[in-house]
Formats: C-alpha cells, sequence, structure tokens
C-alpha cells in the first residue's frame, strides 16, 4: 500500500475516533432543578449515616421477634414494598431501605456499586441499627444483595428470601456496555444522554409495564415515585457507576455458599427474569425451597401481596 493511500486510511479513521472522544467535552451539561434526598422525603422516612452516604429509610412494627430487611431491586426504592410493609410488622420489626445510588438515599459519584459493596453498606446500615442479626428480603438485584449478605455475613444473616432474584446468569451485552463505562469519552457521552433525555416521563417508564403480569397493577402515583430519584443530585453519575459495576452481578457460584435457609418466590408469568432460573437457585442453595406463583410477573410482592407476605411470615417463624 502507498505511503499517501495509507495516510489517507489513517485520517478517515482517527478524525472519526477523535472527534468521538473529543465533542463530549464541547458539549455544555444540561442545568436541571435537582433536590437532595431528605428535601423529598415523606413523613415518614427517615435517614442514617452508612459509610460516608446518608441512606433513606422506613421501620415499622415492634422490636419484638426476627428484625426483617427489605431490599429493592434495580431502578426501584422503598416504594415496591407499599402493600407489604405494614403486614409484615405485625409482631416484628421491619426495616425497608434504599440501596445507595437509588431511591432518596444519597448517591456518591464515586465508588463502589457493585452486589457485594451493596452487601456491605446493609451490614453497615445493621450496625447503625443496632441489629446484630436479621433476616434479609431481597427483590431482584435485592436477591442477589441478599445471596451476598448471607455468604459474606453469615453470623448476621438468620435467613433469605428471594424474590424473582437476580444473579443467576450473565448478559454478555452488560458486561460489554460496563467495560464501555470505563471510558472516560464513553462515560461522558452517557452522562449527556442521560441529561438530555432524563426529563422524558413517557421514555423513562417506557419499560415499567413489563414487570407486572397485569399492567394496570402500575399505578399513576407508583410510576411517579419511582421516577421522583431521577430528579436528585448524583443520580446520573450513580447509574453510571451501577452500569459500569454490574460486570459483577452474576452470583458465579456463591448460591451454594449460603448456609441459611432460604424461601425463593417466583411469579410465573416473569418477562424481566426467567421463572426457570428458580430452580437454579434451588439447586444451588442447600437448604432452599422454591414456590411459584401464577398470575403475578416480576413483582410478586406487589400483585400477590398477601401471598408473598404470608409466606415470608411462616418462613421468619421457621427460622
Amino acid at each position: 500500500m502507498k505511503a499517501r493511500n495509507l495516510s489517507k486510511l489513517l485520517a478517515y479513521v482517527a478524525i472519526p475516533i477523535v472527534t468521538l472522544a473529543v465533542a463530549p467535552y464541547l458539549i455544555p451539561q444540561r442545568r436541571r432543578n435537582l433536590f437532595h434526598g431528605h428535601q423529598l422525603a415523606a413523613s415518614d422516612d427517615r435517614f442514617v449515616a452508612v459509610d460516608g452516604f446518608n441512606m433513606r429509610y422506613q421501620v415499622k412494627g415492634d422490636p419484638g421477634g426476627m428484625p426483617l430487611i427489605l431490599l429493592h431491586g434495580f431502578a426501584s426504592s422503598i416504594v415496591t414494598w407499599y402493600r407489604n410493609m405494614d403486614d409484615l410488622a405485625r409482631g416484628q420489626r421491619v426495616y425497608a431501605i434504599d440501596l445507595k445510588g437509588w431511591g432518596l438515599t444519597d448517591k456518591p459519584t464515586e465508588g463502589d456499586y457493585s452486589m457485594v459493596a451493596q452487601a456491605h453498606h446493609v451490614r453497615s446500615f445493621m450496625r447503625a441499627m443496632q441489629i446484630e442479626r436479621a433476616a434479609i428480603v431481597g427483590h431482584s438485584m435485592g436477591g442477589a444483595i441478599a445471596v451476598h449478605m448471607a455468604v459474606e455475613y453469615p453470623a448476621a444473616t438468620s435467613g433469605i428470601v428471594l424474590i424473582d432474584p437476580a444473579g443467576a446468569r450473565g448478559f454478555p451485552y452488560l458486561w460489554i456496555v460496563s467495560r464501555l463505562m470505563d471510558v472516560p469519552p464513553v462515560r461522558r457521552w452517557a452522562s449527556l444522554i442521560a441529561q438530555y433525555t432524563i426529563t422524558n416521563e413517557s421514555l423513562l417508564s417506557f419499560g415499567m409495564p413489563r414487570a407486572y403480569y397485569n399492567p394496570d397493577n402500575l399505578t399513576h402515583e407508583m410510576k411517579r415515585a419511582l421516577l421522583q430519584p431521577y430528579r436528585t443530585h448524583g443520580f446520573i453519575d450513580a447509574l453510571i457507576n451501577l452500569t459500569r459495576d454490574t460486570r459483577h452481578s452474576r452470583l458465579n457460584g456463591r448460591a451454594a455458599q449460603v448456609n441459611c435457609p432460604a424461601l425463593i418466590i417466583w411469579g410465573e408469568n416473569d418477562a424481566v427474569v426467567p421463572p426457570a432460573d428458580g430452580q437454579y437457585f434451588l439447586n444451588e442453595i442447600p437448604d432452599s425451597k422454591l414456590i411459584v406463583l401464577p398470575k403475578a410477573g416480576h413483582l410478586p410482592h406487589e400483585e400477590r401481596a398477601a401471598d408473598v407476605n404470608r409466606l415470608i411470615r411462616e418462613f421468619v417463624a421457621s427460622l
């Protein structure tokens, strides 16, 4: 190949790459009216300092009985437990928390957002509440965190309830995207795109009905509550960091290291995490039981709340 032709080829390749690398730093950040978590808090919300950031939580019930800690899933918050807390609080103390980066909990710009790190923050929350031992209920991503809790902190975990848990399988496209988030210009592009689309409520809520067996169960109030954190400081950076750390979301055999009892609940019509994954957890966790609920999607604790509450109460009573 002649030198002139090689130079042209290099120019054709280099110019777009350089443009893509430099352009995002020339586009101004979009200014929005953002809030701190406590500014959007409800009357029953509380905050506690955990590992250098403020974690939002709610607590109900009497101190008697086994403490119960509820962990929400990806893109969710405390609000997902609105049909569970009051019922579960009968005769025991129930805590629901917003995980780091979600809900009204602080969203540090940097830091570890992996599932193991989230489990560490849950344990720190327990220390802050002076809870020595608790049963952990985790939905979806929260289920994977509950597994890590049981493995990392067995003395503090009396049992786990996994509701349509994530972590059984890896998704290649998520691994690729998570790696791309390590590249500064790509992170910058992701931040800019998020800034210019995050105010579009229709776009943000487009996939929400898919999580339900009956989409009518997604109320307008629930939709607005789930979108509320998008108006808080640090949400975009936290979302990018969460995306970056999805490469660590697969459990990779850790479920087999769980030594406490486990109850696995799955919605038969889950279109987000395949119900077939329930067999993985049943086979991996030595002391486990799987219950599949019909007419329920990815959120059986919302759609089949009475049944899920009863199953959780019976499980906790057996610990």
